[in-house]
């Protein structure tokens, strides 16, 4: 199998894993998984832990979670946030890694 089709299994997969994770039923509504997918959640308290699991998924701490139960997100909520916000943060990156290679010629 040559890159250009490895590259295109890839893209099917992140696109069914996006869909998976913004369509499917779940705790949190839709929209609250697609702000958090894109990064632009509202919720000021919410919007915090989303750019952190963005940026550096490792620094997350109990007292973080915490707060988020504190603030009325239950533990499947919580769940549903953190992995549209880690999607979505490596479908970005996936998706500039992929316009970086048509740009170069590499495909």
């Amino acid at each position: 199998m040559d890159a250009a089709e490895r590259l295109k299994r890839l893209s099917s997969a992140a696109t069914a894993l996006t869909r998976a994770v913004l369509e499917s039923a779940a705790d949190t509504s839709r929209e609250v998984r697609r702000e958090a997918f894109d990064g632009s959640v509202r919720d000021a308290g919410v919007a915090g832990y989303v750019a952190l699991v963005e940026r550096e998924a490792r620094l997350v701490t109990d007292s973080q979670l915490t707060q988020l139960r504190h603030e009325g997100l239950s533990e499947d909520a919580i769940f549903e946030v953190t992995v549209a916000a880690a999607v979505g943060a490596a479908r970005r990156r996936f998706d500039a890694g992929v316009a970086m290679l048509h740009r170069e010629g590499g495909l």
